[in-house]
């Protein structure tokens, strides 16, 4: 069986997928014959089709965001991915929403052999915003990245390291901040700083460090060198850190919100994302409860086996086998 997975166009701030992808790469090489097809821009479509088709390939995998590729590749030889709908709900507006619903959703959806989510929170969104109640979706989550392994840390509790990845608006970083006001601790976070989060950590005084632009290896350094991990976000497609963060051996606070906690576990400290009060109570808790803190790493490395790589290969595999003949 050939299978290529076919990536969007890579960028220093957009990179998850891809890095996800591309370690199942090397695990479902063991098993089956692997292309990774690299797309160019959106200028480039046609000739990414005639190079893709010369490929001849038992499957066609889109693996995120150029979901417009299943319109014209083999029909019953296609398996598309959705990682969530944020972008069409939140960011477009007028015509681009129009388009990006029929072009990058429900076309290569219906015209695709095989269609997965990454948790059944993403297929929700499918069944509801763009009325595909009658198409069956294949849950595969994520996994997370094998350089990730326990790392020993204790905490320090005269200042500990608050590790936050991502800083766009639905990550919940101002509520963060306010969070932890006042508290003798530092806050490392990795994503783009806006003016306003700008204001916000020097309006609350908060200890910090920000990181954008870097490599999956500086990710890696900074969840080793963190106490806790914080992911108290308002709406995600699965929530990746949760589980990067409990294969290092970190504690989690997450939202109680879907599917965040479904992802955690029983790993993770769950708090209301839109009470500052309840972020606080929670971060404070991991923080001065040792038993505790100390469960949620061992809840964590439990919950965390079954998002291993060779865990979710081996679904993607089963997918392929019983839904595609080569």
């Amino acid at each position: 069986m050939k299978v290529v997975l076919i990536y969007r166009k890579r960028y220093n701030e957009a990179h998850s997928i891809e890095e996800l992808f591309h370690n199942l790469a090397y695990e479902m090489s063991k098993h089956i014959e692997i292309i990774e097809f690299q797309a160019g821009s959106r200028f480039k479509i046609l000739s990414d089709l005639w190079c893709l088709w010369q490929l001849k390939a038992d499957i066609y995998h889109i693996t995120g965001s150029v979901n417009y590729f299943s319109i014209l590749l083999p029909h019953k030889k296609t398996v598309v991915t959705i990682h969530d709908l944020s972008h069409y709900l939140k960011n477009l507006k007028g015509f681009k929403k129009w388009l990006y619903k029929w072009l990058w959703m429900i076309l290569p959806i219906k015209c695709a052999q095989v269609v997965t989510s990454v948790s059944q929170s993403t297929a929700d969104d499918i069944y509801n915003y763009l009325g595909l109640k009658y198409k069956k979706i294949e849950i595969i989550p994520n996994c997370y990245n094998s350089i990730m392994k326990p790392e020993p840390q204790s905490l320090l509790k005269d200042c500990p390291k608050i590790f936050q990845i991502g800083t766009a608006a639905h990550k919940n970083v101002s509520r963060v901040i306010q969070a932890i006001s006042g508290l003798p601790c530092k806050l490392i976070l990795v994503g783009k700083l806006s003016d306003k989060l700008k204001h916000e950590l020097q309006q609350y005084n908060i200890k910090y460090e920000s990181y954008f632009h870097i490599s999956f290896e500086e990710v890696h350094r900074l969840y080793i060198e963190s106490d806790i991990v914080t992911f108290v976000s308002l709406k995600e497609g699965f929530g990746v850190p949760i589980i990067e963060a409990q294969a290092v051996g970190r504690p989690v606070i997450t939202s109680n919100y879907d599917p965040m906690s479904i992802v955690a576990g029983d790993g993770a400290c769950l708090v209301d994302p839109l009470s500052v009060e309840n972020i606080r109570r929670g971060i404070l808790r991991v923080i001065n409860d040792e038993e505790y803190r100390n469960g949620l790493v061992e809840a964590g490395f439990k919950n965390v086996a079954k998002y291993s790589i060779e865990a979710v290969c081996n679904k993607y595999l089963s997918v392929y086998k019983q839904n595609i003949s080569p």
